[in-house]
């Protein structure tokens, strides 16, 4: 019989059988496994996470009323494209900043900022 690799944890021999492990020799020590954390939605919903799902709405609604004009569509979706990768990324990272406190905070910072934005959406670039 001849013990293979330099390995401390496990003993695997070579003999006529198949290849077998000798677990009595290297007990397995087990780790416990950490519960996951799952984060409600209703907890990390926010006001600019709203206004990324309501600016396309909005977009159609100005392309169906024919506020935006066709030569300026184009203008538009692009100003719709900017807007949602910022609107997206400072959720993040403001988030991710506060760790998840400060929600009172965020919650007014964002709302009002993701009013404004709506405000000059609907009214000013249209």
């Amino acid at each position: 019989m001849q013990v293979v690799g330099k390995d401390p944890t496990t003993n695997v021999s070579i003999g006529k059988d198949s290849l077998t492990v000798h677990p009595e020799n290297n007990p397995v020590k087990v780790l416990p496994i950490k519960k996951a954390y799952k984060k409600s939605i209703f907890k990390r919903l926010s006001p600019f996470l709203l206004l990324a799902f309501i600016m396309p709405l909005l977009f159609v609604y100005s392309l169906l009323m024919q506020k935006i004009d066709a030569g300026d569509v184009l203008i538009h979706l692009l100003l719709l494209l900017f807007l949602e990768i910022n609107v997206l990324f400072a959720d993040f990272a403001l988030w991710n900043y506060y760790h998840y406190r400060r929600v009172a905070g965020i919650w007014i910072g964002e709302g009002l900022i993701a009013c404004a934005i709506i405000y000059l959406w609907l009214n000013v670039f249209s």
